[in-house]
């Protein structure tokens, strides 16, 4: 690789081809974008994790044309391998600095494995152990607020077992007392701002910086990247991440969000931007502008379990008279064979029943709800999260969309199904076909104008806003409290 990506997209060295890689839990995935920010080519390879994952990279980039391959001038790298990014999250209450953290570690691209809330005991700290994180972020109270909570859980964590890294994002006053704590245990600890320092206000942005870093820093060299980091001349960053902000480049306002459902064969990922979200009073936690929400138990191959247990037993009863199939047998049979693609008409109409159920319940889970409260004097209605009906574009991206035959025809099942959820009602669907988006939000860090050139020729029908800084606050001048709503 001749130069780095930070050489050609920041420094203004010429370039002809530039490689993005997503290294996936089932499939590595690459490809080729130019200047001009059109996808060139595209392949994927299964992820060698069990040996070298250069080789699954580079049997991925064997298929791309002898012009490509010999001609790249950078690549950048992201990775969800062998079950992504691992974090705990710790707070002093659910609803707020809990919550809150929770938010910051998803959106800088975690899958959380472990939650906690108040003042830590020796069972808090062995489930922790037993989930085993590669980092734990340790939040609350507000700045100049409780500072007892912060202290009481860092010393706790101080018989944590091998994590690499402790992110302390709490109240500001008690961090460094905290940090000292923990000080000296051969973890990396970093002091950031407070992710939920005011009421009514979150700030997971210095959060999602510090988590990038450690993933880069620790995370990369346990899973055994350094190799191809090298010879790319690239550093990583946990696949998410790189959807995510992919997403500040699909302009969503409150009227007009923007949805993207990503249906792994692990999990499903929903990330929102805009739509607009109520907060019962103003102490309430605020709604992120831009937020991703992970369902661990819904996914089309480890997952597939996951998704047959959330079935209704009446709506199981009737697909599989209509499939002729056993869903659970299938279910198992794809959870067996996370690489299993399918092969007859009747493998496609079970992929089919598992992505239209992982999407609507991962829809359901992510947006807000409204709840009718009768009362003597006529209905109440408490409405609580993000209103994402007035989405327009809802794009879909994993393996499963290359073999439906009518993505769209999915989707609106999926949404059709969800009753009582702030889903998205009739929005157009845009199927991500060469699975690009990681890519887009690659290139974002470091040219926002390419970034919206690949908009354009990726999801024609977007309109990507002019480039930009990206979000850093993560509230809205506009997220009010409207405790009582209007019938919906």
């Amino acid at each position: 690789m001749p130069a780095s990506a930070q050489d050609c997209l920041r420094r203004g060295r010429p370039w002809r081809y530039g490689l993005l890689v997503d290294v996936g839990s089932t499939f590595s995935k690459v490809c080729v974008v130019d200047p001009r920010g059109r996808f060139l080519e595209h392949a994927h390879a299964p992820t060698t994790i069990d040996g070298n994952v250069v080789d699954g990279v580079r049997d991925a980039a064997s298929q791309l044309t002898p012009a490509c391959r010999e001609s790249l001038d950078w690549a950048l790298v992201c990775s969800s391998a062998a079950g992504g990014l691992r974090m705990a999250s710790i707070g002093l209450t659910a609803a707020l600095s809990g919550r809150a953290g929770t938010l910051a570690a998803l959106g800088a691209g975690a899958k959380l494995v472990a939650t906690r809330s108040g003042f830590l005991d020796d069972d808090d700290v062995a489930a922790i152990n037993a989930a085993g994180p590669h980092l734990v972020l340790l939040s609350g109270g507000l700045d100049g607020g409780n500072a007892e909570a912060l202290l009481h859980n860092a010393r706790r964590l101080a018989g944590l077992g091998s994590v690499a890294g402790i992110i302390l994002a709490g109240n500001r006053d008690a961090a460094t007392a905290a940090e000292a704590a923990l000080r000296g245990l051969g973890r990396d600890v970093r002091i950031v701002g407070n992710v939920f320092p005011r009421p009514g206000e979150v700030d997971l942005g210095p959060t999602r910086d510090a988590v990038r870093d450690l993933f880069m820093r620790h995370i990369t060299r346990a899973k055994g990247l350094q190799t191809l980091l090298a010879d790319l001349r690239s550093d990583c960053e946990p696949t998410p991440l790189a959807v995510s902000r992919a997403l500040w480049d699909l302009p969503g306002t409150a009227e007009e969000p923007v949805v993207v459902v990503d249906v792994g064969g692990a999990t499903t990922d929903v990330h929102s931007v805009g739509g607009r979200t109520y907060h019962p009073r103003a102490v309430d936690l605020p709604v992120p502008e831009v937020m991703r929400t992970v369902e661990g138990d819904l996914g089309m191959r480890f997952g597939a379990t996951g998704v047959v247990a959330t079935m209704g037993t009446e709506q199981r009863r009737r697909v599989e008279l209509r499939l002729d199939r056993d869903l659970a047998a299938e279910a198992e049979r794809r959870q067996e064979d996370p690489g299993f693609l399918p092969g007859s008409p009747a493998d496609d109409a079970v992929d089919e029943v598992l992505a239209q159920s992982a999407i609507a319940v991962a829809l359901e889970r992510h947006a807000g709800r409204v709840v009718v409260r009768k009362q003597p004097w006529g209905d109440r209605y408490r409405v609580s999260g993000k209103d994402l009906r007035g989405c327009r574009r809802l794009v879909v991206t994993g393996g499963v969309f290359h073999h439906l035959s009518d993505a769209a025809a999915t989707v609106a099942a999926a949404l059709s199904a969800v009753d009582g959820s702030l889903v998205p009602r009739t929005p157009a669907v845009t199927v991500d076909t060469h699975y690009g988006l990681y890519a887009i939000g690659l290139v974002a860090r470091l040219d926002r104008e390419l970034a919206a050139a690949m908009v354009r020729h990726l999801l024609p029908s977007a309109d990507p806003s002019p480039p930009g800084p990206p979000p850093g606050k993560e509230n809205r001048d506009d997220l009010g409290d409207e405790p009582h709503a209007a019938a919906p």
